[in-house]
């Protein structure tokens, strides 16, 4: 989920509770986040926590944010590190990976 000081989620987008689709809402913050980094040349990050594969956090990179992913499996933190390894450098250069929880117990 990404949160920005000027973004409150539910006046941007009233019907978030009432069915929209999360892909499709990850698309419409990764697109508006994109525009205010180039227009504002501002870094922004994203973070995913139980990332799987991390393909969402190469969305994220592709899109120009910086990335955080999290993921206390250690099979989906080995599993991330090599959906990684597909992506380009650039795409690589902006997501780090973190093996643990999110939180501590």
């Amino acid at each position: 989920l990404l949160v920005t000081k000027s973004n409150c989620l539910m006046k941007k987008y009233p019907n978030l509770m009432c069915g929209l689709n999360t892909e499709r809402l990850w698309l419409q913050l990764l697109e508006e986040g994109a525009a205010i980094i180039s227009s504002t040349n501002r870094k922004l990050s994203a973070v995913e926590i139980g990332m799987f594969n991390a393909e969402q956090c190469a969305a994220a990179a592709k899109y120009g944010f910086d990335v955080h992913g999290v993921d206390a499996s250690p099979l989906n933190f080995k599993r991330s590190t090599k959906t990684l390894a597909f992506y380009d450098s650039e795409v690589q250069d902006r997501v780090t990976l973190y093996e643990g929880a999110a939180a501590g117990s």
